[in-house]
């Protein structure tokens, strides 16, 4: 496990082309300590390509993407050889968010009071930033890293990015645009999703069992993933006009709103891809979906 109030001293990783899986694992670890470890903590990446037994077994250097062993307690984080594991990114996310629900579970269990409150919620909410972070990003890198899907070479990607990267960056410059670009922006995303989920539970109204609503003028991130499975629609009120209310699919390969002129129905657009209505009023809506039968 990963000791956040006395962290390695040195990470080691290979020589050469960089990839996308080491430079974002070795980029998220730095994030994590620098954000929980000791505010004087120095921390040294290093590229080698002998690795000793010495470094293997040594708890204050972390190795990722060498070494041959996959050891969260020694803190060796390679893949290659073992084909069944994912590759360095996702290791390095499972290591730190497997520390940080240890460091959670013995904060509640040692001292669970109101001074430690506020960190057990932060911890809660940086473990579930990270699983987000996972399948929004990690996961299709390791994907890629480790032959599960062919990338179109001529695509821009996560791991194209890269590829140019090695081209015009030094290693430790990539590492820091790795850190400010990539890993930063995608924590923060997560992190906003996680409270708009939180925030959607809170003011979300069932209409029926297809159909859902919200009061709340608001773009909400991650709403589908909230709802039940049997839920086709979101009604909410329009971002641009507060008087109009819009009507979303929550699946727009499976669902599709239907073009209506009904006048009243007051529907004043629909999306060519029908996965989006906007409607003059509210009492519009629902009664172009009580017409779609899912409601009553």
């Amino acid at each position: 496990m990963l000791d956040f109030k006395n962290p390695p001293k040195r990470i080691i990783t290979h020589p050469g082309q960089f990839h996308a899986d080491e430079l974002l694992g070795i980029a998220l670890i730095k994030t994590m300590i620098k954000q929980l470890g000791p505010d004087d903590h120095q921390l040294v990446v290093e590229r080698h390509s002998v690795i000793t037994s010495e470094m293997i077994n040594n708890k204050e250097i972390l190795l990722i993407d060498v070494g041959g062993q996959y050891d969260e307690n020694l803190l060796n984080l390679d893949h290659h050889q073992d084909r069944l594991l994912p590759a360095a990114c996702s290791l390095a996310n499972t290591l730190i968010i497997r520390s940080l629900v240890h460091y959670k579970e013995r904060i509640k269990e040692s001292r669970y009071n109101s001074e430690y409150k506020d960190l057990h919620d932060n911890l809660e909410i940086t473990i579930s930033a990270l699983m987000e972070l996972e399948a929004i990003l990690f996961d299709y890198v390791s994907k890629v890293d480790t032959g599960i899907i062919v990338e179109n070479q001529g695509s821009a990607t996560i791991n194209s990015m890269m590829r140019n990267w090695n081209s015009v960056y030094t290693f430790e410059t990539a590492l820091e645009a790795a850190e400010a670009s990539v890993i930063w922006p995608y924590l923060d995303t997560s992190i906003k999703t996680i409270y708009d989920r939180k925030e959607f539970r809170k003011f979300m109204i069932e209409l029926s069992t297809t159909v859902v609503s919200i009061n709340k003028k608001k773009v909400f991130k991650g709403w589908r993933d909230v709802v039940k499975n049997e839920t086709k629609y979101l009604l909410c009120p329009n971002n641009w006009n507060e008087n109009h209310w819009t009507l979303l699919v929550k699946d727009s390969k499976e669902t599709k709103i239907p073009i209506t002129k009904n006048p009243q129905h007051k529907q004043i657009f629909c999306h060519n891809s029908q996965f989006l209505a906007v409607y003059e009023t509210k009492e519009g809506a629902l009664a172009h979906l009580k017409t779609m039968g899912e409601i009553k």
